[in-house]
């Protein structure tokens, strides 16, 4: 495509699209704005046309830039329903063949009041043109805009389409959902283990404690998942379903300790205590 070459393009090009995407984007209704928008339309037309010779001024600004062929086009609106009189976005993004950004003029074809419109855009060197959407006064109705490659470039194209809805028939916003609050109980098993132990949950609102066993009650939202922990260390899962649940731990069994002993009577009774004499000293016999 042809180079152009200006300086403080953006400053003299932002105020056309400026104008054309305030008027020529508005969902506007009405003859005389179709009128205004046809006239507005033409002027911008013949502003860009200005940009198809390799060298061109304007009133003595000068850039170097390239235009190039769009390879892809993107166009959305943040939103797709507004209600009549809202504001709201959209942008069109272009890129080159190597799926970069690219600074590219864009054609769009869009239909107000039964009437269709041509026009023309130019991305920015970030391949981003982004205008707003004014429904204020606009006719009810789904407004649809093609964007697409500008004659001399393989066609490449993208559609945005929005509704536009009168606020006694938007629909009300769907609430959100009530937690649903349950009960259960979870058993917590000691394996292995002989001896006292706790289990509770991670969050430290669920707990008891059992020799073998105990059983914690629970509730909370419908869903809800558990981390569960014990003095005797592991970890065990469980979901807040209303569905009685058991989280078992495998505790390390305690040995039984072997008793040393000391005995004045040679162990023939062990575990009975005497005194025990090294011939200087008496010392009590013990059992550990």
């Amino acid at each position: 495509m042809a180079a152009i070459k200006k300086v403080g393009v953006f400053a003299v090009l932002a105020v056309a699209l400026l104008m054309f995407s305030s008027v020529a984007f508005s969902a506007a209704a009405s003859s005389s704005a179709s009128d205004s928008l046809s006239q507005l339309l033409s002027a911008v037309g013949a502003f860009l046309a200005g940009f198809g010779s390799s060298s061109t001024t304007i009133t003595g600004y000068q850039v170097s830039e390239t235009i190039v062929c769009p390879a892809k086009i993107t166009a959305k609106s943040d939103k797709s329903s507004y209600v009549k009189g809202e504001s709201g976005t959209f942008t069109v993004n272009t890129y080159d063949s190597a799926g970069s950004p690219s600074y590219s003029k864009v054609a769009v074809k869009y239909n107000i009041a039964g009437i269709d419109y041509n026009g023309e855009l130019i991305t920015n060197p970030s391949g981003t043109f982004s205008t707003g959407i004014t429904a204020m006064g606009a006719a009810v109705g789904v407004y649809s805009y093609t964007f697409s490659s500008p004659s001399g470039c393989g066609y490449v194209s993208a559609t945005l389409t929005y509704e536009v809805v009168d606020a006694s028939t938007a629909p009300a916003p769907t609430p959100a959902p009530t937690p649903v609050v349950v009960k259960e109980q979870v058993k917590c098993a000691f394996m292995n283990s002989a001896y006292l132990q706790k289990c509770y949950s991670n969050d430290g609102r669920f707990s008891c404690s059992g020799t073998g066993t105990c059983v914690a009650g629970v509730s909370g939202d419908k869903g809800t998942k558990l981390t569960w922990k014990s003095s005797c260390g592991g970890y065990a899962y469980t979901v807040i379903d209303e569905v009685n649940e058991q989280a078992e731990f495998k505790c390390e069994a305690t040995p039984t300790p072997t008793p040393v002993c000391t005995d004045s009577d040679g162990g023939s009774n062990y575990y009975v205590k005497g005194v025990s004499s090294d011939g200087k000293t008496d010392y009590p016999d013990y059992c550990s």
